[in-house]
């Protein structure tokens, strides 16, 4: 039996028992340099969570929250990212070789020095405080950057980007 703990109060979040972690609630959970490699963390609440060093290779963290979480130096080589949510997460020094983040969203995310190897970003959002590593384009991996701005909100007119990358309002009909 493993104890899963709020990494500021010591509150147990979690008992595992060798069974699963989907759908866990682990959110503020002081798991630095934890080994959770190939576990099934699908749509799990991560959210402000410490994973700095984790080794989460090959786990399924689809749909997680991790929103403001330090993955920072974590290994989440061939890691399923897919719709996870990873908006102001700190991802700086990660290994990404092969994690899928399609559908991610990566809004004011920190990626600095990120091994970005066959990563798959397709059609994941971020923003303009989002940091990637120095020279790397994320929409060469199929990422797009996410509508923002009161022309979005108000729903008048809707913005989207053109080939070279300038912003474009578009009315609606």
């Amino acid at each position: 039996m493993v104890a899963i703990s709020h990494r500021k109060t010591g509150a147990l979040l979690h008992s595992v028992d060798g069974s699963t972690l989907a759908a866990a609630s682990l959110a503020g959970a002081a798991l630095a340099g934890a080994s959770l490699n190939f576990e099934n963390l699908s749509g799990a609440d991560l959210r402000q969570a410490e994973l700095k060093g984790a080794c989460l290779m090959e786990a399924d963290l689809a749909d997680a929250r991790l929103e403001g979480s330090d993955l920072s130096g974590a290994s989440l080589r061939g890691t399923s990212l897919i719709r996870a949510d990873l908006t102001g997460a700190n991802m700086a020094d990660a290994d990404l070789r092969d994690a899928d983040l399609t559908q991610a969203r990566l809004s004011g995310a920190h990626l600095e020095r990120a091994l970005f190897t066959g990563i798959v970003l397709t059609d994941a959002t971020y923003d303009e405080t989002t940091r990637w590593p120095l020279g790397l384009n994320p929409r060469s991996y199929g990422a797009r950057q996410a509508p923002q701005g009161p022309d979005v909100a108000s729903g008048g007119e809707e913005a989207r980007e053109n080939e070279s990358g300038q912003r474009c309002p578009e009315l609606r009909p």
